[in-house]
């Protein structure tokens, strides 16, 4: 009798312990659902890569290297099922053999439909799959039935980056009868101002255009193309000392009468002239007013002509902006530069400087007639006329203190230096050469490279 009931006590006290447990392990797990999940991460692994070369016979070759592609962030729309990589892989990555992770919530299931029907197979980390074309995974919960689909997209370029193409566009008559010209990049639209007759006209295209160009209404004085400058929303134009601007270039309004006689620069606050007394000026309301700028350096150094200006903000702060103006003056044998900083918080006022290459004789800029300067990504490069033909394009690296041969592309090959020459560059990185009435466009391969979205909420 005892015994039983010890017995019947033992198998109570177990009944008792075994619901305990069983209720803690509830409370530990009523937070836990399995019937949800997704796809977290993406990344690849070692990829090959071929590349071009010249063998030493100077034929075309190519070799293959391995490459770590886990730099490459795969980005996830879970809204819609998208998974991606904004920056694509370089030109000639072999896909079609890849190894790839995936991460998963809650600890998901991964499988991969097949290309050739509709069929699963587990997606198993350590095998190679074959993502030429955009795959599906599905990701199945712990539940067994609750699921989700994502497309997969590896994204390779399919031009090599580094290539410039120039393109010819129609000859246009009317701007090969401009004596001298100047061109700007602004809204959208490539304007072209030149002198004929003793008048200075002006024309535009789309950016997307360049075949059809319209003549602007009216006209200015002589020398007017030569200070045309585009600043926030408006062109800027000196024309007999009164100073105009412009939303769209087909109608103006003065905003000002001055003594100054060309615009030189201009910054996000600022709008820069010279004066008939060679004076430099600013105005940091419009053109409405004017004030002498304070300059470290003799001003019979500045430029008198062939102006170009370049303006940036630094990286390394981003409250600051820096302009390079370039140009030439009857002082000197070579092109000068100087600059200028900008505090946009207005902490520190900051003088203009001339760039003394004194110690960099063998890599001055030469005195190009027609010089232009041109923003190339960060770089500053020259173009211009030498001796009736074009000079070799170059650069400087260090803001206008040593300029070297620019070997990154070449002038269309037959381009001539016939007529005024101009150059500008758009907001879709295209490089305009306009010459005697020909046209020119072109970009490097990598410039006309866009990014996909990589922000989502869920």
């Amino acid at each position: 009798m005892r015994n039983k009931i010890f017995s019947l006590l033992a198998i109570l006290m177990g009944t008792f312990l075994l619901s305990s447990c069983l209720k803690d392990n509830k409370e530990e797990n009523e937070n836990i659902t399995t019937d949800d999940t997704a796809i977290t991460a993406f990344s690849l692994g070692k990829l090959k890569l071929v590349r071009d070369s010249v063998n030493k016979a100077g034929r075309d070759s190519t070799y293959i290297i391995d490459y770590d592609a886990s730099s490459y962030k795969f980005y996830i729309d879970q809204a819609q099922g998208l998974i991606y990589n904004p920056d694509s892989l370089p030109y000639g990555t072999n896909v079609a053999k890849v190894l790839a992770k995936v991460t998963t919530k809650k600890g998901g299931r991964v499988s991969i439909q097949s290309v050739k029907d509709l069929s699963l197979k587990y997606f198993n980390e350590n095998d190679s799959t074959d993502f030429s074309t955009p795959r599906i995974l599905i990701v199945t919960a712990l539940n067994g039935t609750s699921y989700r689909n994502y497309r997969v997209t590896v994204n390779v370029h399919k031009q090599r980056g580094n290539v410039f193409s120039w393109s010819a566009l129609p000859k246009n008559q009317e701007l090969e009868l401009l004596t001298d010209n100047k061109a700007i990049a602004f809204a959208g639209k490539v304007f072209v101002f030149g002198r004929k007759d003793n008048r200075t006209y002006g024309y535009f295209t789309n950016e997307e255009d360049g075949m059809e160009w319209t003549k602007l209404p009216g006209s200015f004085s002589a020398d007017a193309y030569r200070g045309v400058i585009a600043h926030e929303k408006h062109l800027y134009i000196i024309d007999n000392g009164e100073v105009k601007r412009s939303a769209d270039g087909l109608s103006w309004t003065v905003v000002s009468n001055t003594s100054l006689t060309q615009l030189v620069a201009e910054d996000t606050k600022n709008i820069y002239g010279i004066s008939d007394s060679g004076a430099l000026y600013a105005s940091n309301d419009n053109g409405a007013t004017w004030s002498a700028e304070e300059t470290d350096d003799d001003m019979a150094m500045f430029p008198t002509a062939d102006f170009s200006y370049i303006t940036r903000t630094l990286s390394t702060n981003r409250s600051i902006e820096y302009t390079t103006l370039v140009g030439t003056t009857p002082m000197f044998s070579q092109a000068v530069a100087w600059t200028k900083l900008v505090d946009k918080k207005d902490a520190v006022h900051y003088k203009w400087s001339f760039i003394d290459n004194n110690n960099a004789h063998s890599y001055t800029l030469p005195k190009y007639i027609d010089l232009h300067v041109l923003d190339f990504n960060g770089k500053l490069l020259a173009m211009g006329v030498e001796n009736k033909v074009f000079a070799p394009m170059l650069v400087s690296e260090d803001g206008g203190i040593t300029w070297k041969k620019f070997n990154q592309f070449s002038l269309p090959a037959n381009l001539m230096a016939a007529g005024a020459f101009t150059a500008v560059r758009d907001s879709h990185k295209f490089i305009w050469i306009i010459c005697g009435g020909t046209i020119w466009r072109g970009r490097l391969n990598s410039d006309g490279w866009t990014k996909d979205q990589t922000a989502f909420t869920e």
